[in-house]
């Protein structure tokens, strides 16, 4: 059993996860439109409670998930189509928006959430004017 936020994450993929299995993939409900931090607890039948290992340090440790918003998803602007050229974008504070493809010539982005680029991949935000409000702006990593 899955919870996130203490809601069950129904699994996909597989019908029953493996004792081994390190990766777990599972479908949430509805959550509230903005970014929530939430605890993850992971039940193995008649094995008890999965703990956190961290891999370089050995030290346990508690999983939190975030739930984000893909540039890419229509959900993500309010069931409507995702921008399009000479649109203004506004993500707003306590949302998390990972960008997942290139964009069109945008008019106006307004951050005052936070806008994520999705580093496993080349992508280009074009737009005419980014402002940035108390929000978070990431293009990649340190390393």
């Amino acid at each position: 059993t899955v919870l996130i936020g203490g809601s069950p994450c129904e699994w996909f993929g597989k019908s029953v996860p493996l004792p081994n299995d390190t990766l777990i993939q599972c479908r949430t409900s509805d959550h509230q439109t903005t970014t929530t931090e939430a605890q993850v607890s992971v039940r193995v039948r008649d094995r008890g409670l999965a703990m956190y290992i961290d891999s370089s340090t050995g030290e346990g440790g508690q999983l939190f998930f975030e739930y984000v918003d893909l540039w890419s998803s229509v959900y993500t602007w309010g069931g409507n189509p995702i921008p399009v050229e000479g649109e203004s974008v506004y993500i707003k504070a306590g949302q998390t928006v990972i960008l997942d493809i290139s964009t069109p010539i945008l008019n106006l982005i307004l951050i005052e959430g936070a806008l994520i680029f999705d580093d496993s991949q080349d992508l280009h935000l074009n737009a005419k004017y980014i402002f940035i409000n108390g929000g978070k702006f990431q293009v990649g990593t340190e390393t």
